[in-house]
């Protein structure tokens, strides 16, 4: 692994890090690390949508926890639509 594979993609100011992302149909999650949540990246004519978290005063990509049984893929899309309506 080279360094710059290494380090995250991101990290906020608060020490959050976007360790990787991946684009695709997953339908379950990887086996060689935990993968807890999901995030959707949502973009449509060059922008993305976020939503307000109002408890940390932040923009966010909308996601939250994969629940038992679900696939990350069926957790981003719940989520989605859980806090965006």
């Amino acid at each position: 692994m080279t360094d710059s594979a290494a380090r995250p993609l991101v990290v906020d100011d608060r020490g959050n890090a976007l360790a990787c992302f991946s684009r695709g149909t997953e339908s379950v999650a990887s086996g060689d690390a935990p993968m807890p949540l999901a995030l959707m990246a949502l973009w449509h004519n060059g922008k993305v949508l976020m939503v307000f978290d109002r408890f940390r005063q932040s923009w966010e990509l909308p996601g939250g926890m994969i629940e038992p049984g679900e696939t990350p893929r069926q957790a981003a899309v719940r989520e989605l639509m859980e806090e965006t309506g």
